[in-house]
């Protein structure tokens, strides 16, 4: 499926240092193969390097390599594209005897379809805009200490309706707030306003600039098939497009007076070549000739003429008659209409005052109403009139959103450590505790943190990827389970394999430890695995759920505190006891959705259960019901200006938890 494309570019600040330039081209269908379009935003940091020769070339490159061969997979096409521009920098840079590399913050990416295909090198960003949600697609796709070639890396993915790309030169965060770029990047703004509203934030150095791409995807591209005989095709046909009644009117009258006109011209013409004719063909006195045929000639042409401009008096004056009637009756239907949108803004605004009242003592009926005038706003944002009203009622909405869930909104979260001081590459997963000792780890390294401070990191293993680890009390180590299916044990300053009487283990999303036993989420074969501890590693797989239909096939994460919490991919949670399911329900469920969420931590001594929602930076809390088993929404916090989140750390002794960003990890207490 392919999508109209809007894109728009902006440049801000002195370019005195510095070059850039945005690029675009478009493949269009007629041309085979998949409208496709790519650009580049592109830019050099050093005066001293001819940025516009360098720009154009790395452009030319992409088109003439990505279009051709249409007929492979756009993927490999753009894997080509790459290693074509790492040659021609590293020749570059063998010419030149100099680096180009750090100099260039560049990011180049390919729509083809409803795929995205995207690389970038540098300070350069790219993020993501989807239903205000704002996501950095270009986070770790180059890593700043290897300066071996350009582009190492790529991310692809497909968009949706409605979503926005924006491409910077910079580290646009630094400048605007993810909520802000979310608002802006919304249907109430045009590109243009939306770069507008972002260069109003932005306070650059004088020596810098910063380079703007917006990308706004629209509705899909319908493809009409047309049939007939190839004579058929080959006749001229009328554009598809239809211009408004009154257009089209104006256009029949047009022609309709000019074919008039035209004839009126034929009949002077013809008026004059009989009077001629007459002329040469009688014999009589010269001056009496004239003066009769002026006579005859200057009454002919008066009545005619007299005749012409009444009857073009008339096409007028019906002309006119018509505009008028159609420009009074269109106000009227217009008019009509906005009073239809001002009474279901009524109904907006009585569903909000019943929200208010209602969502104290019942919060779905509360929910019920918000939704409903949430998308009357839209409808009534969508027809073009009074947008500035429904983008009031939708601010109005979303904050009463926020106090019925009791949301807060922590605008600059504190910074319990940050890494890219140390090392601007790392990307941290997670963080846990050993006693009183505290660890972030990536997918190869282990930091331990003393007094707030980042030691040097211990490496886990060369050649495996960690994607979970968990805190095994009983034998005072740490677990960490990696892509392969394998556990590395962390004990004494030492790591370690630790084995399984089955020789490997199942394949995992999520580990955790409970009363000495390991257990592994494996989604896959919607099962959860249990190990029991032996002399010597652990013994077989044991599986822990007894009835295959529970359905964990789209399970995401889970956590044990006696029962066991399943998140689902939709932002649902079930729980089981003894391997079989037990009723369960959320009292008091948050108005919005839970679909982005990635993480459940539960604990037995704990009285609340949290859930991690990266999509819109939300950690949400939830208390134990002791009596129903139940859980009872409490309230969730919103982080602003953030990295993205991939893991959270709770500190039941202190009432803080701590969230793990790429390179940042913040404290929140609660």
């Amino acid at each position: 499926m392919a999508f109209y494309i809007q894109h728009e570019f902006f440049l801000f600040g002195k370019e005195s240092q510095t070059f850039s330039k945005d690029y675009f081209y478009e493949w269009e269908d007629g041309l085979g193969g998949t409208p496709s379009r790519i650009f580049m935003n592109f830019q050099i940091t050093s005066s001293d390097i001819e940025g516009e020769e360098i720009g154009n070339a790395l452009f030319d490159l992409m088109k003439n390599h990505f279009f051709h061969d249409l007929e492979r997979d756009p993927g490999n096409r753009f894997e080509d594209v790459l290693k074509e521009i790492n040659h021609f920098v590293a020749n570059k840079e063998e010419s030149l005897s100099m680096s180009l590399v750090p100099f260039l913050n560049v990011s180049i990416a390919a729509i083809t379809g409803d795929s995205l295909f995207l690389s970038q090198r540098g300070d350069a960003e790219v993020y993501l805009i989807r239903k205000r949600y704002v996501s950095v697609l270009s986070e770790g796709l180059s890593d700043p200490k290897d300066r071996s070639e350009l582009f190492s890396n790529i991310a692809n993915g497909s968009l949706s309706s409605g979503d926005a790309l924006l491409f910077s030169t910079r580290r646009l965060l630094r400048y605007v707030t993810k909520s802000d770029l979310g608002r802006f990047f919304t249907i109430e703004f045009t590109l243009s306003q939306a770069l507008e509203a972002i260069k109003g934030m932005l306070s650059l150095d004088s020596n810098e600039s910063i380079d703007l791409l917006a990308i706004r995807v629209g509705e899909p591209i319908h493809l009409a098939v047309i049939e007939g005989t190839d004579e058929d095709l080959k006749a001229p046909r009328s554009f598809p497009f239809r211009l408004d009644p009154l257009k089209d009117r104006l256009i029949q009258w047009k022609s309709f007076v000019a074919q008039f006109l035209s004839k009126y011209k034929k009949a002077s013409t013809s008026a004059k070549v009989s009077i001629e004719e007459v002329e040469l063909t009688k014999e009589v006195p010269v001056a009496s000739v004239e003066s009769d045929s002026d006579r005859v000639s200057l009454f002919k042409e008066w009545r005619t003429l007299k005749r012409d401009k009444i009857l073009l008096l008339l096409v007028v004056s019906v002309l006119i008659l018509l505009v008028g009637i159609y420009v009074v009756r269109n106000q009227g239907q217009k008019q009509q209409y906005i009073d239809e949108l001002e009474a279901k803004l009524q109904t907006v605004e009585a569903n909000l005052n019943t929200a208010q009242t209602t969502g104290s003592y019942d919060k779905e009926a509360a929910k019920i109403l918000l939704d409903e005038a949430q998308q009357i706003a839209l409808d009534v944002l969508n027809s073009g009139y009074l947008r500035g009203k429904a983008s009031e009622y939708l601010g109005r909405i979303d904050q009463q959103r926020d106090q019925i869930d009791n949301v807060s909104r922590i605008e600059a979260p504190k910074v319990f450590l940050d890494f890219s001081v140390q090392d601007p590459s790392t990307n941290a997963l997670g963080m846990l505790a050993m006693g009183d000792r505290r660890y972030v780890y990536t997918h190869n390294k282990l930091y331990e943190i003393i007094l707030d401070k980042i030691q040097e990191p211990l490496l886990i293993d060369e050649n495996e990827v960690v994607i979970d680890a968990v805190y095994y009390e009983d034998n005072q180590s740490l677990l960490f389970l990696t892509k392969s299916n394998r556990i590395i044990e962390f004990k004494e300053g030492q790591f370690s394999f630790v084995d399984t009487e089955d020789g490997a283990w199942h394949a995992a999303v999520d580990l955790e430890v409970y009363n000495n036993r390991i257990y592994l989420l494996d989604s896959g074969q919607k099962q959860i695995w249990r190990y029991s501890r032996q002399r010597n590693g652990f013994g077989g797989a044991d599986a822990y759920v007894s009835d295959e239909t529970i359905g964990l096939g789209d399970a995401v994460s889970f956590s044990i505190d006696g029962s066991v919490f399943i998140l689902k991919e939709d932002g649902s949670v079930i729980k089981l006891y003894g391997g079989e399911k037990e009723e369960f329900r959320i009292s008091k469920a948050p108005t919005t959705d839970l679909s982005g969420a990635t993480q459940i931590d539960a604990e037995f001594e704990r009285f609340q259960v949290f859930v991690l929602d990266p999509a819109g930076n939300r950690i949400m809390v939830y208390n134990k019901d002791a009596k129903s088993g139940y859980l009872v929404y409490n309230r969730q916090f919103i982080l602003d200006d953030v990295e993205p989140l991939h893991d959270i750390f709770v500190d039941k002794t202190a009432n803080r938890f701590y969230v793990v960003g790429g390179a940042k990890v913040y404290e929140v207490s609660y």
